[in-house]
């Protein structure tokens, strides 16, 4: 074969490969225990305690149920997936990704979701005492009849959400947004307030926060 055939054959091979590698299947996806770390995983009750998870693409998962105490989701996107009943108790949240999930009865004592994003979130009767959603974006969420004495919501962007008949006694809210929220039957005893907006909110009482800048008296 002269020299000129053989680099035909050398391109016409290499162009084979890479059209085949084209087609290729991605890299097999991270798996823990039996639960494929993936999107829309079907993980019930999946045994993730202290998993790395950071960044992890969990998006529509079900992982109701699921064991998650100590786990580290930073940065990882959750949204739309069902955390109804899951034991996130210590988890690292940084960042991640929680809008639209589906969480009713979520465990969250003194979990870490600074920065997170939790629109439309529904955490109602949730355990999330001690927790800290510094800086979080709850807009809209759903934490009615949730269990947040002690919890940490400096600085949150919480309009329109739902606490009504929950418990944040104890709680911080400096600096948080909760314009148009619903508070009604809300346990606010010892709650620090300070700077907190309250525009269009609805007290404990029942009432419309009133006053310039608003309170509930």
């Amino acid at each position: 074969m002269n020299r000129l055939m053989r680099s035909f054959v050398v391109v016409v091979a290499s162009a084979g490969l890479l059209v085949a590698g084209a087609g290729a299947s991605p890299a097999s996806a991270k798996t823990i225990g039996k639960c494929v770390i993936k999107a829309k995983t079907k993980c019930p009750k999946a045994n993730l305690k202290g998993a790395n998870l950071v960044k992890a693409d969990l998006r529509g998962a079900n992982l109701s149920g699921a064991n998650l105490i100590g786990a580290d989701l930073s940065g990882a996107n959750l949204s739309g997936a069902n955390l109804a009943d899951a034991r996130l108790d210590g988890a690292y949240l940084l960042g991640a990704n929680l809008s639209n999930v589906k969480g009713r009865a979520i465990y969250l004592d003194n979990a870490s979701l600074g920065g997170a994003n939790l629109t439309k979130a529904n955490l109602s009767y949730g355990a999330l005492g001690g927790a800290d959603f510094r800086s979080a974006t709850l807009t809209n969420a759903n934490l009615g009849y949730a269990l947040m004495g002690g919890a940490s919501f400096i600085g949150a962007k919480a309009s329109g959400a739902n606490f009504s008949f929950g418990n944040l006694a104890g709680a911080n809210l400096q600096s948080a947004n909760l314009t148009n929220a619903n508070l009604a039957e809300v346990d606010m005893s010892n709650t620090t307030l300070t700077g907190t907006i309250l525009t269009g909110a609805t007290c404990p009482t029942g009432a419309k926060a009133s006053g310039e800048p608003a309170t509930c008296g």
